[in-house]
């Protein structure tokens, strides 16, 4: 088990440590301004994961469990292109309209708007690659990709923000991607069957997956409407502070779930019926995220202090948002759980309302509280699943018990 769990953990999570070497690494070479515009950027990027509505997720659990494996390959790479080119493109404009006058003034906007057309396709094809290798259970193919992508990512952007600033970065960023998505082609088999694209079919497996990605994009954009508040509100420059924090958060949220995911995983017709199991998990899960925000804390102090001093703000924002990180890791199993037993209506009202009491929130608020704003409601969010979950599982059956 432990043999099993390090391994999972090695071959997944490369990524999350480079990552936070290379967050160190672009701190100490870039402005807080430059750091700020490339934190828009990545974070826009992740968006491209989600335009094929969730259709990716559901052939891989619907494709073993009805025997279509063909027939979901296939259906994946023909609307994933359908998909990528109607909304990605729709959305770079949007990012284009919404942002121009912030990267004009730095002369990045050409170069960004040519970077994202080229990113939409790379990424897309990509996820879609992975997904056929799900589907196909080659999970070291998907293990390999990962690491190519995260070793790559490391070397090639921290080279072009040394030569080139944002600029660089992007570009490296590109490279990376298209050397993962050429690696990812050799590896995958094609099908050549091509079924039609009948209307009806596309229909029911559009409602079906767009159910278990709401969840996914809720969360999103409950955690990234902090950086586009701050750009709104504020500058880019406030943005390159709390960018460096965002990349910590993101870890300490990652490494404790990773755990509680392979639990999960191994022991999910348990804990589905043994909601004990699930409270236990989600104790542990929170408890373990506190004492990894403690010791964060330390390195990015001593970091700060010795090697970025320019960002010695980006403590003080840790500082405030700390005590509400563990929060946010309720949700990790709980939803997982509420996925499988297809119960999710009710909080993804909640955190909608959450969301919109957010925006307002941080829209009034002045530069002082504006992160104890944050931290509250990160508190408002585990509370929120929480009590969704527990009304649910306890609450609910004892009332239908009564009637």
């Amino acid at each position: 088990m432990v043999k099993k769990l390090a391994k999972y953990l090695f071959s997944n999570y490369l990524s999350v440590v480079l990552n936070v070497f290379r967050s160190f690494a672009l701190a100490k070479i870039l402005l807080p301004q430059s750091l700020g515009a490339w934190s828009l950027v990545s974070t826009f990027l992740g968006y491209f994961r989600y335009y094929n509505l969730g259709f990716n997720s559901l052939a891989y659990y619907r494709a073993g469990k009805t025997g279509s494996v063909e027939l979901y390959s296939s259906l994946l790479i023909r609307t994933n292109v359908m998909l990528t080119i109607v909304f990605g493109l729709i959305y770079t404009v949007i990012f284009g309209f919404t942002q121009i006058d912030q990267f004009s003034t730095l002369g990045y906007f050409p170069i960004i708007v040519a970077f994202f057309v080229s990113s939409i396709f790379i990424t897309q094809f990509s996820e879609t690659y992975v997904a056929i290798n799900k589907i196909g259970a080659s999970f070291n193919t998907i293990a390999t990709y990962t690491n190519i992508l995260a070793i790559t990512g490391f070397v090639f952007v921290i080279v072009g923000a040394m030569y080139g600033n944002l600029n660089g970065m992007l570009i490296g960023n590109l490279v990376s991607s298209f050397i993962g998505l050429v690696y990812l082609r050799k590896k995958t088999f094609i099908t050549k069957f091509r079924p039609k694209l009948y209307y009806q079919r596309l229909k029911v497996f559009f409602i079906r997956s767009s159910k278990m990605i709401v969840p996914s994009l809720l969360s999103i954009a409950y955690t990234s409407s902090d950086i586009w508040m701050i750009n709104y509100r504020f500058s880019l420059e406030e943005n390159g502070y709390f960018s460096l924090i965002q990349t910590f958060i993101t870890v300490l949220l990652i490494l404790p779930s990773s755990v509680a995911v392979f639990y999960y995983s191994s022991n999910a017709k348990n804990m589905i019926k043994n909601e004990k199991q699930v409270y236990k998990l989600t104790g542990i899960n929170f408890v373990l995220t506190g004492v990894l925000v403690g010791a964060s804390y330390i390195i990015m102090s001593l970091f700060v202090q010795y090697f970025a001093p320019e960002y010695h703000k980006s403590i003080a924002i840790f500082a405030v948002l700390a005590f509400s990180i563990p929060f946010l890791s309720i949700r990790n199993v709980m939803v997982d759980v509420l996925i499988v037993k297809n119960k999710l209506l009710p909080l993804n009202v909640a955190v909608v309302l959450l969301i919109l009491l957010k925006i307002t929130i941080l829209a009034l608020v002045n530069i002082d509280r504006f992160y104890l704003g944050i931290a509250g409601l990160n508190v408002c969010y585990g509370l929120v699943v929480l009590t969704v979950f527990t009304f649910i599982h306890y609450i609910k059956p004892i009332k239908t018990k009564i009637k």
